[in-house]
């Protein structure tokens, strides 16, 4: 990592030569580890390190950027000078009001080093040991990062944070089944990677001999993973300033109204993290983070806003400027979202179902079908089982499923009250925390074949 004080003095160096009437200079770097596995043997080893560099300026109301990843001033110089050119020929910006100013000041969080490769192979190989003694077979992948971010501007803004990540993915598979576990934390020697395996070949065991079921309604536990990833559209579709200004949100013209069901909390909180989920604490802009009420016992409350957006409903920017490299959120962005925890175990929302489903995870998902409606569309991955009287009895052949979430978040029952951090697919800076959670009336619409 290139260190809080160097990088910003080089950020000073530039500012203050000039060439346009306000300049900006967001930073982001990573350095990932990465280890794939598959058929119980490692496939892959890869070390990454990679650096971008931002600069936007403003002529006026006019806005131009350009993108670099040499830091040598005479490089962010030429990227000045490359905005400097896209913003004379860009159209005036209406919501411009100006860079945002110098906020409260922003602690650097702890680095983490990434696990080296061969700690990372140290640590897989008794897995596959262990898979084999269940008569089954692991793919996956295990990484650990580290990201550095910051921003300067010339309206006085100094941001500069460094974060720690690391995630093992399981995928258990045997002739007719599969099952998957996943954890995320701040260090990969953290990570309980026995407990996953056996949560993984647990799923694959109890799916072998998988019956059909015929598309239709049925009531499903969706585990934290399969949550996380219809929430993670949400974020997309719903929750941005952006989203609502253009009138995509489904929470227009709702706010202030009960609409979901009141188990049903959510809300964007880059000060919720723990010792296994640190988030960046400002934006891409320099700005903050802010815990935003997005819903609150199913109470519509608002969205997220960057300066733009908080300019053009005349308010002030939450802290949610889209990070560098999302290349998915067209505006703000809800990157730390944490959904609100219940009283419920995951056994006793199993124990409350006379017949239904046990959903693992999701892939696939499209979450652009009707957003004011939040209709999406997907499908059921490794692991998805029978309830019958109160009791998983078995696998059932993976379903796709196509429902507006804003009718399911309506018809929820239950909501665990173990929640945990699930990160997101877009970025490597975010993650979302979430339990798992009973929604009754799912509408799946076709098996997969």
């Amino acid at each position: 990592m290139t260190g809080g004080d160097a990088l910003l003095s080089r950020f000073d160096h530039v500012l203050r030569a000039g060439g346009a009437d306000e300049i900006e200079i967001s930073f982001l770097g990573q350095e990932r580890g990465t280890s794939r596995f598959a058929n119980n043997v490692l496939t892959q080893c890869t070390e990454v390190a990679e650096r971008t560099a931002r600069v936007r300026v403003a002529l006026g109301k006019r806005l131009g950027a350009a993108q670099t990843d040499d830091l040598s001033p005479d490089a962010l110089g030429r990227c000045v000078r490359r905005a400097v050119e896209v913003a004379a020929a860009a159209p005036e910006h209406p919501d411009f009001r100006g860079f945002p100013s110098a906020g409260t000041p922003v602690v650097d969080l702890p680095a983490i080093s990434t696990a080296a490769p061969d700690d990372r192979a140290g640590r897989l190989a008794p897995l596959f040991d262990r898979a084999r003694d269940h008569g089954l077979t692991l793919a996956g992948s295990s990484w650990s990062m580290v990201s550095e971010v910051a921003v300067a501007n010339s309206r006085g803004v100094r941001a500069h944070a460094l974060r720690g990540g690391a995630k093992l993915e399981i995928i258990a598979s045997g002739p007719d089944s599969s099952g998957y576990a996943s954890a995320f934390a701040a260090d990969l020697a953290t990570i309980d990677q026995a407990s996953l395996l056996e949560i993984a070949c647990d799923k694959a065991e109890r799916a072998r001999g998988a019956v059909s079921l015929p598309p239709g309604e049925y009531d499903v536990v969706l585990e934290p993973a399969a949550l996380s990833e219809v929430v993670e559209w949400l974020g997309l579709t719903a929750f941005s300033a952006k989203a609502a200004q253009d009138g995509m949100s489904f929470l227009c013209g709702r706010i202030g109204q009960p609409t979901l069901s009141e188990s049903f909390t959510i809300a964007d909180d880059a000060t919720a993290g723990d010792a296994t989920h640190a988030p960046i604490p400002f934006d891409s802009e320099g700005v903050p983070k802010h815990r935003v009420e997005l819903v609150d016992r199913g109470v519509p409350r608002g969205w997220v806003h960057d300066s733009l957006s908080a300019a053009r409903d005349g308010v002030q920017s939450t802290g949610h400027a889209a990070p560098l490299g999302d290349d998915m959120s067209d505006g703000p962005a809800a990157a730390d979202l944490v959904v609100g925890a219940g009283d419920h175990s995951l056994d006793e929302m199993v124990a409350s179902v006379d017949r239904g489903l046990l959903v693992t995870r999701f892939h696939y998902v499209n979450g652009l079908l009707d957003p004011p409606r939040a209709m999406m569309t997907g499908l059921t991955r490794d692991g998805l089982l029978l309830i019958e009287g109160g009791k998983v009895r078995g696998g059932v052949r993976n379903l796709r499923w196509t429902q507006s979430i804003l009718e399911a978040f309506a018809r929820i029952r239950a909501v665990g009250r173990e929640r945990r951090a699930v990160p997101t697919w877009w970025s490597n800076l975010g993650a979302f925390v979430c339990p798992a959670m009973l929604v009754e009336r799912w509408k799946f619409t076709g098996q997969s074949r």
